[in-house]
């Protein structure tokens, strides 16, 4: 089941399942394959406050999703001021969506290269957010524009 959160600007995310943290989730988005109680915490990155989403009972009555990494990315450097570099697995067509911390979508990209230099100086400083949608699925993961 995909789970997400709204976008809260200058925060970072951090997806639990029951107490516990689940390493490595720290995107908008959290694909949960096993049954539990999910939730995330959206820290503001300036003062340390945090909320928790409200929880999500997940209920896998079949045998367990096998999740694909081949659509997850990386993005370095972050926090960055020029320009930053999108690395893919994916060699798929896929659209990538820069987006600001009130949602709105500042640079679309159209493109199958796996690595991919964009130009950050235009941007105001901040938190923004890529989403890369392609046949292989959709992911979500934030950088800090100095």
């Amino acid at each position: 089941m995909n789970l997400n959160v709204t976008p809260v600007g200058g925060s970072a995310y951090q997806w639990y399942k029951g107490p516990t943290p689940i390493a490595g989730a720290t995107s908008l988005s959290y694909t949960a394959t096993t049954s539990g109680n999910y939730k995330c915490r959206v820290t503001k990155i300036a003062t340390g406050c945090y909320k928790n989403s409200n929880t999500i009972q997940v209920n896998v009555m079949c045998k367990e999703l096998v999740v694909s990494t081949q659509n997850d990315f990386t993005i370095f450097p972050n926090p960055a001021s020029q320009d930053i570099t999108i690395t893919s697995q994916d060699v798929s067509a896929k659209s990538i969506y820069i987006i600001d911390a009130v949602g709105q979508v500042v640079q679309t990209i159209l493109t199958e290269q796996t690595l991919i230099n964009i130009d950050i100086q235009p941007y105001a400083n901040g938190v923004y957010f890529i989403k890369i949608n392609s046949e292989t699925g959709s992911i979500t993961k934030s950088f800090v524009k100095e």
